[in-house]
């Protein structure tokens, strides 16, 4: 009786004090759980996606069209081409960067238990490329990350006043390759910005890292979105910064404009692809031939 009751008592706390992240990734998965059902382990974190997305983009490109106005140029009321300075008044680089990043923050704070909080689909390739995702979960979360996307962003467009907009579309918000930047010096810097938020995931989904020391996983959404802002900081005066094909699908659609639209994909998902496999060759412990099976299986079920 004595050993049952410890038992269970050793089980209650280790359900309390399972880390939050551990479902980002899926990184150490209870083959069960996937196999338990199609909508708690497939359709129910397909709907967080989409919805984290939808209200990611609602927060942040609203943001910027609703602080614009209106203007002669309207695109010249965000980011002006010749000298890649912001020249609205209620408009900065700092304040365009505390908007991406703290709605990751709340966003991957409030949805990481639920659906993993990809909200990104170079992360969500990262994550199937390096076989902590199932391709299957995988290819419904980035086309439910797009989905929502879009519909955040006419949701801005719906909003946003006609004479704030550029023959029915949005004039600003999206991503575009200002001058005299050039497309191969953005997709470097997309790619490099996007290595620095997927470090960070990798960090933060890491169950060994999270052993080590216990404020890995409490602080792990902050340091996320802290890792958004950093990258807007440095892209915004580029290319708007995208480190995230979602976002810059959502606003092409809105905008219609989809030059150098390419760069907005290609460049993140390499970033983080090449940083989840540099990560796991450079970092991770569990390194041996028994990993590398498991490794080359993936994940089963959904």
């Amino acid at each position: 009786m004595r050993l049952k009751r410890r038992m269970s008592a050793q089980a209650a706390v280790t359900e309390i004090t399972m880390p939050p992240s551990k479902v980002l990734a899926l990184d150490e998965e209870d083959p069960d759980l996937r196999k338990s059902g199609i909508y708690a382990n497939l359709i129910q974190p397909t709907i967080i996606e989409f919805s984290a997305s939808m209200m990611f983009l609602f927060l942040t490109v609203g943001h910027v069209v609703f602080n614009a106005g209106d203007s002669a140029s309207p695109f010249k009321a965000f980011l002006d081409v010749d000298t890649g300075t912001i020249v609205a008044p209620n408009l900065t680089v700092l304040a365009i960067s505390f908007a991406f990043g703290f709605s990751i923050f709340v966003l991957v704070y409030g949805t990481a238990n639920v659906s993993g909080a990809n909200i990104n689909p170079a992360v969500t390739v990262a994550l199937v490329a390096t076989r902590r995702m199932s391709l299957t979960r995988g290819a419904v979360y980035v086309l439910a990350q797009c989905a929502g996307a879009s519909l955040g962003c006419g949701i801005v467009l719906a909003c946003t006043p006609t004479d704030w907009l550029d023959d029915d579309h949005l004039a600003i918000g999206y991503n575009k390759v200002i001058s005299p930047f050039t497309p191969a010096g953005v997709f470097l810097a997309e790619v490099l910005g996007t290595s620095v938020l997927m470090f960070t995931v990798m960090a933060f989904i890491d169950s060994n890292q999270q052993k080590k020391g216990e404020h890995i996983s409490t602080v792990g959404p902050f340091a996320v979105g802290m890792a958004v802002f950093l990258a807007h900081l440095v892209l915004i005066p580029i290319d708007g910064c995208s480190i995230n094909p979602a976002r810059s699908f959502g606003a092409a659609i809105s905008a219609n404009n989809w030059d150098d639209h390419w760069v907005f994909w290609l460049g993140p998902i390499i970033g983080s692809v090449t940083t989840a496999f540099t990560y796991d060759l450079l970092l991770d412990e569990k390194r041996g031939s028994s990993h590398c099976k498991l490794y080359m299986k993936g994940p089963e079920g959904w």
